[in-house]
Parts: C-alpha cells; sequence; structure tokens
C-alpha cells in the first residue's frame, strides 16, 4: 500500500509540474506574440496559435506542448493562409522538435528559442507555398 501512495503522488505531482509549466510558457508566448495571438488553450494550455508576418510572408504558427511537457519538446507547425494542397486541405508543416531544447528553460527563453527556430525554418515553408 505504501508503494501505490508513493507512486499515486509522485503521479500526481507530475501531473501538476506539468500543467504549472505549459502555463507559464503558454503565458510567455501571450506577452510575447500579443495581438497576433490566434487561440491558446486557457484551461490545460495544450496548444497555442498565432499569425505571424516574416519578409511580407503571413502564416499560422501553432505550438503544442506534449503531455510530458517540460520533459519533452513542444511541437511547431506551420500552416498556410495562402494555398490548398490538390486534397484541398491547406498546407501544413510540421517541425521536428525545438532544437536545442532544456526542461529547465523558463518560458521567456522557450519563446525565444521558439523564435529563431521559426525564422530560419519559415523561408523553407514559404518556397512550400509559391
Amino acid at each position: 500500500v505504501v508503494e501505490i501512495c508513493d507512486f499515486l503522488r509522485e503521479s500526481v505531482a507530475a501531473i501538476v509540474q506539468s500543467y504549472r509549466k505549459r502555463k507559464e510558457h503558454v503565458s510567455a508566448l501571450l506577452a510575447s506574440f500579443g495581438r497576433a495571438v490566434i487561440e491558446y488553450d486557457a484551461d490545460l494550455f495544450r496548444y497555442f496559435t498565432c499569425l505571424l508576418e516574416v519578409n511580407r510572408f503571413s502564416f499560422l504558427l501553432k505550438i503544442r506542448f506534449p503531455n510530458d511537457f517540460p520533459e519533452c519538446s513542444p511541437t511547431v507547425s506551420f500552416r498556410s493562409l495562402y494555398y490548398l494542397r490538390n486534397d484541398r486541405n491547406i498546407i501544413v508543416q510540421n517541425l521536428t522538435p525545438v532544437p536545442s531544447y532544456s526542461p529547465d528553460w523558463d518560458g521567456i527563453e522557450c519563446v525565444e528559442s521558439i523564435k529563431k527556430y521559426v525564422l530560419c525554418q519559415s523561408e523553407k515553408f514559404k518556397s512550400l507555398n509559391f
């Protein structure tokens, strides 16, 4: 019984820590992107979407926080505003997890890393749309 109680206590602590870290990171994203925010999960803080423009090219940026966040990196994807694929679905580019991500980062550090990553990857995504 003691082992079960310890296991449950550790599981609840991990869930609470993940929730707090997601909330911290989404708050940092909200502060950083301000009026460009389209939507975000205000209950569980699992995703964030905003409208970005880089070099006169606009697209949606979607960031998802996995269940095992902060141990695992948030995922980033771009969604086209301009074109559809042949099957009439929007063009989406799912990027690899944020490079050099660290679970020890605070929200601001993570947002700065995501911004750099997005700037580097946006030109590649732009070429998929033209």
